[in-house]
């Protein structure tokens, strides 16, 4: 059983209609929901059953991105980083079609991503694990903020 809740837009920059598969509070999926809401496209959101529906989604985890064009097309697409640089190329946020702003942004995003993925872990670590986790966060943005002030 899924949970559907419709989020409609006032002026769509896309024709396509979304759907977004993903848990409920979205957090990996934060970035995406804001990128739909940006760009002002009709989307809809499904919760699905966990873990019965899981083998039934792409790489077996959320969030999942499903197109629908307006000839009848499909596009699903697994993984946040995907999912997020498709919308915004999509969507026209990219800053340079060039080889090298492409990479700097998929490098920074990465690198933000292992961050958030530290806070995650501190977050739901034993008291234990949360010192070091701490020390692994402040290391790992200490380190994005000088490398990308150069």
């Amino acid at each position: 059983m899924t949970n559907d809740t419709t989020i409609p837009s006032s002026t769509p920059t896309s024709t396509s209609t979304f759907v977004l598969r993903n848990h409920a509070p979205p957090a990996r999926a934060e970035t995406i929901e804001a990128l739909f809401a940006y760009a002002k496209v009709n989307w809809k959101l499904e919760v699905p059953s966990w873990p019965q529906e899981q083998a039934n989604q792409p790489s077996g985890k959320l969030p999942v991105l499903v197109e629908s064009g307006t000839s009848g097309t499909k596009f699903v697409l697994s993984e946040t980083l995907a999912i997020e640089s498709y919308l915004a190329k999509k969507f026209n946020l990219t800053v340079s079609d060039s080889p090298e702003m492409v990479a700097r942004q998929v490098e920074l995003r990465t690198q933000i991503n292992d961050v958030y993925e530290l806070a995650l872990m501190h977050k739901i670590g034993s008291t234990a694990e949360r010192k070091v986790v701490m020390e692994k966060f402040v290391g790992a943005a200490r380190a994005i903020v000088r490398y990308h002030e150069k």
